[in-house]
């Protein structure tokens, strides 16, 4: 009995400390609630890309798979504070299949060390930052409804440019599973917020900070007035070649001085013509 007596309270204070440890932290604190974010014109899962037109870089979804080759979003907010605020939201999304962890395993109050590698955007255009709600009345709630598109070198690089022009192909879209994160908060809260997570084009000592880091793990995590309301693998892009429509050499690129007679291989469907780039 009197063993009992001693296991029962250690295995107690075992229970609490890794209730403790493991215990999830909350995405918001705030007096805004979010809800029936949806896609509304794709329907589906699953999405290919799209190889027409290609050549300057892959976009998700084209204009073959949606009519205005875009993910048209809808939303609703809700004020249920005790005043008439003014809201602002901004959308980000993230490869989640082939990605870095967003904080560091051992301190999840430090973002990752690779996780600036992994493959997230927002707005084409990032200076547009977070876009206004408009003015909601305590207890009212508004409909929003926007759209995006997923394309390559979303943070605007300016090492993917070249003599002024986005070369969004340096750095494709990559496959798998996407996870779409809108932000909700008011005009107060939005000041709080770095210009490096407003426009992730910008960067913090010379590094770019993951949006999803900030408000999942980071300072963002602790900010009142916010909302964070995640679709968790909204799409999965797959990517399916059509190889019968042949391979461009680039010769200048794959060759050197000592592959000479390398075009005794050229036939049809392997070559370095216009017709084939």
């Amino acid at each position: 009995m009197k063993k009992l007596n001693i296991i029962l309270p250690f295995l107690f204070i075992l229970s609490v400390v890794f209730s403790c440890k493991h215990e999830k932290k909350p995405l918001n604190n705030s007096n805004i609630e979010v809800s029936a974010l949806k896609i509304t014109n794709y329907q589906q899962k699953t999405i290919w890309m799209d190889y027409e037109g290609a050549i300057r870089g892959f976009v998700i979804p084209s204009k073959n798979q949606t009519s205005n080759g875009k993910f048209d979003i809808e939303f609703s907010v809700k004020n249920t504070s005790d005043k008439d605020q003014e809201y602002f939201y901004n959308i980000y999304y993230q490869n989640e299949s082939y990605k870095f962890p967003d904080a560091n395993p051992s301190d999840e109050g430090q973002q990752h060390e690779f996780a600036h590698e992994n493959f997230y955007g927002s707005w084409e255009d990032t200076q547009i930052g977070f876009k206004p709600c408009g003015k909601i009345k305590s207890g009212e709630q508004i409909k929003v409804e926007d759209s995006f598109r997923i394309v390559g070198n979303p943070r605007n690089e300016e090492k993917y440019f070249y003599e002024g022009e986005n070369d969004r192909w340096k750095r494709n879209p990559r496959v798998g599973d996407y996870t779409l994160m809108i932000v909700i908060v008011n005009s107060e809260t939005l000041k709080e917020i770095p210009e490096e997570i407003v426009n992730i084009n910008k960067t913090k000592n010379d590094k770019f900070i993951s949006p999803f880091f900030f408000f999942k793990h980071g300072d963002g995590s602790k900010l009142e007035s916010c909302q964070v309301s995640l679709n968790e693998k909204f799409i999965n892009v797959k990517a399916s070649p059509d190889l019968g429509d042949g391979v461009y050499i680039d010769k200048y690129k794959f060759v050197n001085k000592d592959d000479e007679g390398f075009e005794d291989y050229y036939n049809c469907n392997c070559n370095e013509s216009d017709e084939m780039y």
